[in-house]
């Protein structure tokens, strides 16, 4: 998100998802899973690939899955 220049509302509003939805993910007040569909969505609107989203959760360095979810997501 930061190497596009994006914030929370653009995601939300490129991704087709609710800003609170986005808040929550970002937050880790979501759990790790979340359907292909939405994804699907979140890689579009970050332009990468959905594999890139989910290499944090599959290879965690730290024990934090909120820390790594935005760092994947950062990254991304």
């Amino acid at each position: 998100m930061v190497a596009l220049k994006m914030n929370q509302s653009e995601l939300a509003r490129k991704s087709t998802l609710s800003p609170q939805y986005i808040s929550d993910l970002l937050s880790g007040k979501r759990g790790a899973r979340m359907s292909v569909v939405t994804l699907t969505q979140l890689a579009r609107a970050l332009r990468v690939p959905p594999s890139r989203l989910t290499e944090a959760v599959a290879n965690p360095d730290s024990s934090s899955t909120g820390t790594d979810r935005r760092k994947a997501l950062a990254r991304a």
